[in-house]
């Protein structure tokens, strides 16, 4: 029954994107030149700025940005035009500012016509709600042969339609057709409460006029850095020339659907000493990584996790986590000093000596019978050990001596002599 219907009402729907795509949802002819409308109004260099509501839009023609931020709650807009449309425009940027809210009754949200290179990205905490009343379609986001990348964006996006026609895919989050939809680093949750055919997210490709567009075929839906939660799964359907999300285990179409990012890796590196190392932690993003225990061999002191291999700077762990990282270990080294078989008098103290840092040269050493030849790396003597040189492990010092024989020269005995002292008799 449900093939059937979506059958049915393929051509309706189809006509009604021909007829978007060749007037737009203001009725107007597709534009000779790239143009960027908010709420109708054509913005440019020269005319940059529009506000709607306490919604304000900023257009920057140099760096290719149009920024949006604000609240906005609307009820009497024209419902057939877009709040943003695009037709023709390549690599823009759209920026909502965090704790951006807009709730309105147009159609249409953000319209793409030809648009390429589309990128929607978004500061936390962002909504978008769409109540439309007796309309036969209702898109937040929707286009024609174009390209859109939803990078780093965290949007909530719920459309609500109530009366009008009820067709399959009526109301959708995002509904394009011949274009590319990329969700990259993404949390984009959608949620459509019209009727039991309305669509989260459906991408179509159908044998229409592309009124001067070029078209992307097939239509696509990729997921980088990001999935589709567990619930959904994505499905082209190449022999119905249409692809949707749909529910695992039902075979329906899925009237919400989230997009997570993908926890974030935390590993950790024990920076050349032979130790077993800490697993890695999987962890969502804006959240902390719990600091791991370990346990250093003998010889070795751990002195904590930093950022980089030379260990400069320390790690946070009170810190959230926002992208992958790999965190290395500290270690201060044991530098014993051995005697080499030679019991010294005072033998130098063990010292505790940072990754590359120096160890520092103990007053030459005393030993009865021997001269102290100075500190080397082999037992042999033959190798001297560089005070100058950075401590990378557990090092032992050895002593070498030079035997120290005391001769013994014999003086002859002297004729024994008398002396008499006093008178004589």
């Amino acid at each position: 029954m449900i093939k059937v219907l979506r059958r049915t009402y393929k051509l309706v729907t189809l006509l009604m994107l021909i007829f978007l795509a060749a007037f737009g949802f203001s009725g107007q002819a597709k534009a000779a030149e790239p143009t960027i409308k908010v709420a109708g109004t054509l913005l440019s260099a020269e005319n940059p700025e529009k506000k709607v509501g306490d919604l304000h839009f900023t257009y920057d023609a140099t760096y290719k940005r149009l920024t949006i931020g604000g609240q906005l709650a609307e009820t009497n807009a024209n419902a057939t035009e877009g709040l943003v449309e695009l037709d023709g425009v390549k690599d823009l940027t759209i920026y909502l500012e965090k704790d951006t809210s807009i709730v309105t009754n147009r159609s249409v949200g953000f319209l793409f016509m030809g648009a390429t290179d589309i990128t929607i990205s978004s500061g936390q905490n962002v909504s978008l709600s769409m109540n439309v009343k007796e309309q036969q379609w209702a898109y937040m986001f929707g286009g024609y042969c174009s390209k859109v990348i939803f990078k780093n964006a965290d949007l909530a996006v719920s459309v609500t339609r109530t009366g009008g026609v009820i067709t399959p895919t009526s109301g959708s989050g995002v509904d394009m057709v011949y274009s590319s939809v990329s969700f990259v680093n993404a949390n984009v949750s959608i949620e459509c409460k019209g009727s039991d055919y309305d669509q989260a997210l459906y991408m179509q490709d159908s044998d229409i006029t592309n009124f001067g567009y070029e078209k992307i075929m097939p239509s696509t839906v990729t997921f980088d850095q990001c999935k589709l939660s567990d619930e959904y799964y994505w499905k082209y359907i190449s022999s119905q020339q249409q692809g949707y999300i749909m529910n695992t285990g039902y075979g329906t179409m899925a009237t919400s659907a989230k997009v997570e990012k993908l926890p974030r890796k935390v590993s950790f590196d024990v920076n050349g000493v032979t130790v077993t190392a800490p697993s890695t932690q999987e962890v969502k993003e804006g959240e902390k990584a719990a600091q791991p225990d370990i346990t250093p061999p003998d010889g070795y002191q751990f002195d904590g996790w930093f950022l980089e291999p030379e260990c400069v700077n320390k790690y946070d762990f009170s810190k959230p986590v926002m992208d992958d990282l790999t965190l290395y270990a500290l270690w201060s080294f044991e530098v014993l000093f051995d005697g080499n078989g030679v019991t010294m008098v005072k033998a130098p103290s063990a010292q505790k000596i940072k990754r590359n840092a120096v160890a520092t040269r103990p007053e030459d050493p005393v030993a009865k019978g021997y001269l102290f030849a100075g500190w080397y790396q082999d037992p042999e003597g033959v190798y001297p050990f560089d005070f100058g040189e950075k401590i990378t492990k557990r090092t032992v010092v050895i002593a070498k001596w030079t035997a120290h024989e005391h001769v013994m020269t014999k003086v002859p005995a002297k004729e024994a002599t008398t002396t008499e002292t006093g008178n004589a008799e």
